[in-house]
This record gives structure tokens, sequence and C-alpha cells, in this order.
């Protein structure tokens, strides 16, 4: 295969990285069909280069631009929203510049969003190991083997994040959330204390510290908390939703649901409000509105778990052929992956009241692997099926 140079003009090669001397490799039977040959796309260009380059591997005089135009179409596809396009690209330019903490940053970022977790850990691990334990690199480190089911492992990164960073609220907040996830309780109530010195006015850490303290059914601090971050910030949805949720722990139910309803005016597909509104009305003996509620979450997150879960319950306490539909209803979660203990002892529970022997023994292996402490071990003693996660 023959190849012609063709020149694209001195300020266009030099602003790309293409040798000014010697322009851009280009098949000759392809020539007569470039009107204008100095004006073809960087696509066109980057292919022709790359066709040069599969014979002539040695050559590493367009590498530079190569890796630039892979990095820029990856970055690009991201902020996209197509990461899994945008991987092939990344990848690419990091075999041409494996020494580019940017390209691998980026790359890593990537994997992880689309849950490549080895590869995405792998890179991150690169990174600290080139000198680049930057904050983010350590908290995705962190984030990535509590996905991967190794909490010890995340507490390691986080608390070196912790002493490298020892003034920021993120290590700190990063911190308390693995506390959280490990079931730290010793821990966590002082971690939170300490990364809301670092910022008195932050609601999330509010938020957390509330959250906290309704676990342990420490109602009256949960709802000083949960105040507080409300005068900070009274339009936010999910302090609503914290705020319904404290007040349901208090056994306050209609302070319950107008804060419920106040929070699905605010953003009116919430879908913890929308599983939590459910359960007050659950609770509260309001079957038909908690149904209208439970199938609305379903209805705005068919992949999560919670809805089908919350009618399974639902259907549990009604008689006759809901009964039926409570398996049904369960059968469905544990086939969304539930991974929440307390939750899978629910549905172990009931399927054997049921009589469907076969479906406890699921949710009793799904268990055995989660572990029998499960959510249940947090602070307050039991998951938080009807809503959501700090």
């Amino acid at each position: 295969m023959d190849f012609v140079f063709v020149p694209i003009g001195e300020e266009l090669a030099r602003k790309i990285g293409i040798p000014v001397e010697r322009g851009v490799p280009v098949r000759k039977d392809l020539v007569p069909q470039i009107a204008r040959p100095g004006e073809f796309d960087l696509a066109t260009m980057a292919d022709s280069i790359e066709s040069y380059r599969a014979l002539h591997p040695d050559d590493p005089t367009y590498d530079a631009f190569l890796k630039t135009y892979h990095h820029y179409v990856g970055a690009t596809l991201a902020n996209q929203e197509r990461v899994a396009d945008a991987l092939e690209h990344f990848e690419r330019a990091l075999a041409l510049d494996p020494g580019d903490h940017e390209v691998r940053a980026d790359l890593a970022r990537a994997a992880f969003d689309v849950r490549h977790l080895d590869r995405a850990l792998e890179l991150y691990r690169e990174l600290a190991d080139r000198g680049q334990a930057s904050l983010e690199n350590l908290e995705a480190m962190a984030r990535i083997h509590l996905s991967m089911g190794e909490p010890a492992k995340a507490l390691v990164a986080a608390e070196e994040a912790r002493t490298r960073f020892p003034g920021s609220w993120e290590s700190a907040n990063l911190l308390s959330t693995i506390y959280y996830h490990n079931r730290d309780v010793a821990k966590l109530e002082s971690a939170l204390h300490e990364q809301l010195a670092l910022d008195p006015a932050n609601v999330l850490t509010l938020e957390k510290l509330a959250v906290y303290y309704r676990e342990c059914a420490r109602h009256s601090e949960a709802r000083t908390c949960i105040d507080r971050a409300l005068r900070l910030d009274p339009a936010r949805t999910r302090l609503r939703y914290q705020s319904a949720m404290i007040h349901m722990g208090m056994g306050r139910n209609t302070d319950a649901e107008a804060e419920f309803q106040q929070a699905l005016r605010l953003e009116e597909d919430h879908l913890d409000t929308l599983n939590g509104l459910g359960v007050l009305y659950m609770i509260w003996s309001r079957p038909k509105e908690a149904r209208r509620c439970l199938a609305r979450a379903v209805a705005v997150a068919p992949r999560d778990y919670r809805g089908p879960l919350n009618l399974g319950r639902l259907c549990f306490t009604l008689k006759g052929e809901g009964r039926q539909e409570a398996l049904d209803w369960f059968r469905r979660a544990l086939e969304l992956g539930m991974d929440d203990g307390a939750a899978l002892e629910t549905v172990v529970i009931a399927a054997r009241e049921l009589g469907d022997e076969d479906l406890a023994r699921r949710a009793d292996r799904m268990l055995a692997r989660v572990g029998r402490a499960g959510a249940a071990s947090r602070p307050g003693g039991r998951a938080e099926q009807e809503g959501g996660r700090p």
C-alpha cells in the first residue's frame, strides 16, 4: 500500500502535532478523491494515519497526534454519557503514551462508570504507584473495594486519604461513609462530628448524622440535625424525606405524611419518598394508598428491588389472593439482586409461612452470601428497606 504525504499547513500541523515537514500520510488511491487535500477532517486524518501506522508500527512520528485525538474523542463521548464507547479510545490513547497520567485517570473513571471494576482498580493503583495518589483517586479506590465486597481494603484507602489530606472535608466524608458501610458504629459517630466541625453548614454531613441518630433510635438528636439542615436548605427533597422518616420513627404519622407530600411536591418521582410514603401507609393500615405509592415507585425505577419488596410486604399483610401476589413480588425483588440482609430475612420468613419453600431456600442462599447481619446490624438494628441510604 503506497502513501502520499499531504501537507496541511504549518499552523494546523503544529497545533495538532503533525510534523510540518512530512504532512499527513494518505493512500495514493484516495488522493484523487480529495478535492482540496489540505482540508480533511480530524477523523479522516486519524483513519489515514492509523492505516499508515499499521504498516509501519516502529515509526513513532504520528503517535503524539493519535494519542491526543483518541483522548479527545474519548472525553467527548464520555461527556455525552457514551462511556462504553469512550473506553476504546481511552485505551488506545494510553497504549500510545503510557506515561500520560491524565489519560490513565480518564480511563480509570470510565472503567469504574461501566463497572469494569478490576480494570478500574488496576488503573488507580498504577496512578498511585506513579505518585498520583490524589484524593479523587483514593476515594475511587475505596468505593471500588466496597463494590467488590472488600470493606477492609476500602478502609485502608479511606484512611490513606485522611492521612494525606488531613484538613479535607472530602476525605472526612469518605472515611465516615466507609465506617457506615463497614458498620463500625464505635468510630462512626466521632467521624461524623469531626466531619461536621470542618464545615458546620454542610447539609450532607447534617443529613448523614441525622440518619445515624435515627438508626440508633436517638430520635430527638436526629430531629435536631435534620431541622438544622432544613433551615439551611428547605427546598432539598432528600432533607424533607429524611425529616419524614424521623417523624415516622417517632410515631408521628401525620407529620411524616406531610413531609413526604412536601418532598413529592419538590420532586414528584423521588424514589425514596415514594417507597417511604408507601411504607407509612402500609403501617398506618391504608393499603390502597400504600399500593398506589409503591406501584408508582416500581414504574419510576423498575430495576430497583425496594418497590417489589415493599409491595410483597404489603400483600403479605392482606388476606386471600394477596398472599399469592406477595410471593410474586418477593420473587421479582430477588431477581433484581436484593442485597439487604434484613430484607432477605423478611422474604425467607414470609415465603416459609406462605408455603413456598423453594423461594425461601433461594432467599436464604442469597442471605448467606450477604451475611446474616447484613444491613440489620447497622446502628438502628434494621435496614432502611423503605428508603434511601446516606
